[in-house]
């Protein structure tokens, strides 16, 4: 096993450490009686084969890689989605109430041509080296 890949899955093990750690906390702090939880056990595990052996861990890490990567695809596009339907179908509306073409794409049967002829500035190159 290489040096990066060792790092990787010891980084995941500390990952997966903690998680139970904070998910047995929780527990902890809500439940009614409180006691030794499953989750400290798995914790003082995965710390444990993290320290000895780490290539124990990854088939977990594989796993995870697995779902992760399908999770993130689908939340883009539900993510996407919503901020386009939340954000400009809303905008879109109120333009379309208001009649404001911002595009101009109004038809103009006596217009010859659509081009918008801009005023001819003189070049100054402090203008571009700052663009942003």
């Amino acid at each position: 096993m290489q040096a990066e890949e060792k790092k990787r899955l010891r980084t995941f093990g500390w990952g997966l450490t903690g998680v139970f750690v904070i998910i047995g906390t929780i527990k902890l702090l809500i439940a009614e009686s409180p006691g030794l939880n499953w989750q400290y056990i798995a914790a003082g595990s995965a710390a444990v084969v993290n320290l000895a052996a780490p290539i124990l861990i990854w088939p977990i890490y594989k796993a995870a890689l697995f779902v992760a990567h399908y999770l993130g695809w689908f939340n883009t596009r539900l993510l996407l989605g919503l901020i386009f339907f939340l954000m400009f179908t809303p905008l879109a509306l109120i333009f379309r109430l208001l009649r404001k073409d911002l595009l101009d794409r109004k038809f103009d049967k006596k217009a010859n041509s659509y081009w918008q002829y801009r005023e001819r500035k003189e070049f100054d190159s402090s203008t571009v080296e700052n663009q942003y």
